[in-house]
């Protein structure tokens, strides 16, 4: 029987059969040199990339200058925007006041 190694009390079931459990076994050791292989070849592979790596990240990028000018521009923009519908807005906040006025003004006691 299987124990636990955090606690001595409670028995571990791995399964119920042990030839299954052996053969489980026996299938991660054959499955081992082909896992060996796959890695040892990423191992040899990832080196070479460093350094294209390394380049990429440590670039600047060629448009960060229009960005940052289009982001102006857009700034900019906005704030003409704003600007340009504030007077429309009390316009029409005047013109409102007006019809509130005339209604009140129409309307019998």
């Amino acid at each position: 029987m299987f124990y636990n190694s955090f606690s001595k009390a409670a028995p571990l079931q791995l399964t119920a059969d042990l030839k299954v459990a052996a053969q489980n076994f026996i299938h991660a050791l054959d499955n081992m040199p082909r896992l060996l292989v796959k890695y040892r070849a990423e191992n040899e592979r990832i080196p070479k990339d460093i350094p294209v790596l390394k380049e990429v990240v440590e670039a600047v990028w060629r448009k960060e200058d229009k960005l940052k000018g289009l982001k102006t521009e857009l700034n900019n923009l906005e704030r003409q925007i704003k600007l340009s519908l504030k007077p429309t807005e009390q316009t029409e906040g005047k013109s409102s006041e007006i019809v509130a006025g005339n209604q009140n003004s129409t309307q019998l006691p």
